[in-house]
């Protein structure tokens, strides 16, 4: 098996218990999210990791993350979250959907092209988030918080695109042996 054909098969087709896991790791990776928000460098503006993940679980295995999983995850942040209810599931699969609508040309560019895709997704997603809240409170949030989240979240895009390039790297590897 050579490795183009091993990882076209593994962004057609994935089995439950790898759903299953991503999924689990994404559910895992919110709650680091809050866990990270107790500390004084983060306090309320944590970077969305586990948006992260699912951009990248979604650019180069769109299979192990349905658009259904994708929404669930988001509704786990909305009940540990103190965003208006929705906000967070409604987010996440938009920008699941914007991904994996970019998912063909993206994945054969550059990684500064996909991070630069990236991160002007992520400075829209702050924007509609910045309207949705001031539609619903007549008021604006913390707009430096909301732009140290984003700023962060771009930041920590990098770590989060090497780490899973590793990771699928070894179980390729690992396939092929």
């Amino acid at each position: 098996m050579t490795p183009q054909t091993s990882i076209k098969l593994a962004v057609d087709t994935a089995p439950f218990q790898h759903r299953f896991l991503a999924v689990i790791l994404c559910v895992f990776l919110v709650l680091v999210e809050r866990g990270l928000a107790q500390w004084g460098l983060f306090f309320d503006s944590t970077p969305l990791i586990s948006f992260l993940v699912v951009a990248y679980l979604g650019l180069f295995f769109p299979a192990l993350m349905p658009i259904g999983s994708v929404f669930l995850i988001g509704l786990f942040c909305d009940f540990l979250s103190l965003d208006p209810f929705g906000m967070r599931s409604f987010s996440l699969t938009v920008f699941y959907v914007f991904i994996r609508w970019q998912s063909e040309p993206l994945r054969e560019e550059d990684f500064i092209t996909i991070w630069a895709q990236i991160s002007l997704l992520f400075m829209v997603l702050s924007g509609v988030r910045l309207t949705i809240y001031f539609a619903l409170n007549w008021s604006f949030p913390d707009v430096l918080s909301l732009s140290y989240q984003t700023g962060m979240t771009i930041l920590i895009f990098p770590i989060v695109f090497v780490a899973g390039s590793f990771i699928s790297t070894l179980l390729q590897r690992n396939l092929q042996t």
